[in-house]
């Protein structure tokens, strides 16, 4: 019994991979695969961060897996300055989302109607590590008590 173990960093695949010259086809596809590898190891890693420096008391008591699943999973989307993140009465798959601020501020709005208009008045504010659809971790199916806007540029993380 025994194991061998090689470890292989990119850097020594990058290495080996020039070494077959620009001219081989295996070598300009080893250089593709590798930067593929490299740019998603880095969106992993930047996901990764974001989640565990927001979230960490969120996330409690977790094994490092789940939350590593949990960050395969996740999105990073970029909201402008007044566009909607979430809007009050949304369900479904707009509904069930976790939503995690990394950057950026937003208001939380309210649909109030009296006798002869409906407005929309705003009834908090959010910033980063704020966390919108917390409902949705007990699975209750509930839909949006509010609606979010944007008041800068924003980054969102979905879950």
């Amino acid at each position: 019994g025994g194991a061998i173990l090689a470890v292989l960093t990119s850097t020594l695949i990058e290495e080996a991979g020039c070494a077959f010259g620009d001219a081989t086809e295996g070598a300009e596809q080893l250089r593709v695969s590798l930067a593929a590898m490299k740019e998603n190891c880095k969106k992993a890693t930047d996901m990764w961060r974001a989640i565990m420096s927001r979230c960490s008391g969120t996330f409690t008591g977790l094994p490092p897996e789940v939350l590593w699943a949990i960050t395969e999973e996740s999105k990073l989307c970029e909201i402008a300055e007044g566009e909607l993140i979430v809007s009050e009465g949304d369900t479904g798959e707009v509904g069930d989302s976790l939503l995690l601020l990394d950057e950026g501020i937003a208001v939380v709005e309210k649909t109030v109607t009296d006798s002869t208009k409906t407005t929309s008045v705003v009834i908090g504010q959010l910033s980063p590590g704020a966390i919108i659809g917390d409902a949705t971790l007990i699975g209750v199916g509930l839909p949006r008590a509010a609606s979010v806007r944007a008041t800068t540029d924003m980054k969102i993380i979905t879950i």
